[in-house]
C-alpha cells in the first residue's frame, strides 16, 4: 500500500475523538492513527495480526478486540458515545461490514474506507440508496485524494 495514501485516508479522521479501526492487520492505516490524540479501539479476528501489532508495531493490547467484528456488540464501545469508524474492509464480507454499521447508525459518526472497493459494493447491493435513505438528514460527501484513491466519508 502507498503510504501517502493512507496517511491521507487516516487525515480524513483527523478532528474524531473516538476511532474504531476495523481489522488493522499489519497496521497500515494504524500506524498513522495511533499517532493521533484520539481514543482508538482495533478490532482483529486474526491471531497473527493480533501478535503483529502487539509485538512488532508495540500496540497496547488493551486498545484490540480481539473477535469477529460481525458478532461485536458496537453499542458500548465508547460507552454510548459517538465514534468513526475506518478500515480497509476485505471484500468478501464488506456488505456485511456495512449493514452491520448501518444496523448500529445512531452510534456511528462517520465512516472512511477504500471508495474503490466500496463502489463495488454499492452498485452490487445498491448499498449507496440504503445509506442515503437512512441517513437523509447527513451530508454524504466525496473526499478526492489524487492520484490514488478517493475516499467516501459519511457524517452524522
Amino acid at each position: 500500500k502507498n503510504i501517502n495514501s493512507s496517511d491521507k485516508i487516516c487525515n480524513s479522521l483527523k478532528y474524531e475523538k473516538n476511532i474504531l479501526e476495523i481489522g488493522p492487520g499489519t497496521g497500515i492505516l494504524t500506524r498513522f492513527l495511533i499517532k493521533k490524540n484520539c481514543n482508538l479501539k482495533l478490532v482483529e479476528i486474526d491471531d497473527e495480526s493480533v501478535d503483529f501489532l502487539i509485538n512488532e508495531l508495540k500496540i497496547n493490547q488493551d486498545i484490540i478486540f480481539q473477535y469477529d467484528f460481525l458478532k461485536l456488540d458496537l453499542k458500548g464501545l465508547f460507552q454510548n458515545n459517538t465514534y468513526s469508524i475506518i478500515g480497509n474492509f476485505p471484500y468478501n464480507i464488506s456488505s456485511q461490514i456495512v449493514f452491520k454499521i448501518i444496523e448500529n447508525r445512531e452510534f456511528i459518526k462517520k465512516l472512511s474506507e477504500n471508495k474503490t472497493k466500496k463502489d463495488k459494493i454499492l452498485e452490487e447491493k445498491n448499498i449507496k440508496r440504503i445509506v442515503v435513505n437512512l441517513y437523509p438528514d447527513k451530508e454524504i460527501r466525496e473526499i478526492n485524494i489524487k492520484p490514488y484513491e478517493k475516499i467516501n466519508s459519511y457524517d452524522k
